[in-house]
């Protein structure tokens, strides 16, 4: 299985938004204001996609 299959398969159920925000702060090494600054969000909204997207992932025990 390759590494984009078990991306995909990690990051299912989450929206583009939610994957891009949690890829860049949770697994990456960006704050979440600096991911707003560099893709022109609020730093409420990557807040909230952050909060989405763990929510979603620890229902399942993906995080």
């Amino acid at each position: 299985m390759s590494a984009q299959t078990n991306l995909g398969t990690f990051t299912a159920g989450l929206s583009p938004a939610e994957t891009d925000a949690y890829l860049a702060v949770d697994e990456g090494d960006e704050t979440p204001t600096e991911f707003a600054r560099r893709t022109g969000r609020d730093p409420s909204t990557v807040r909230t996609l952050l909060y989405r997207a763990r929510r979603k992932l620890d229902k399942r025990g993906g995080a």
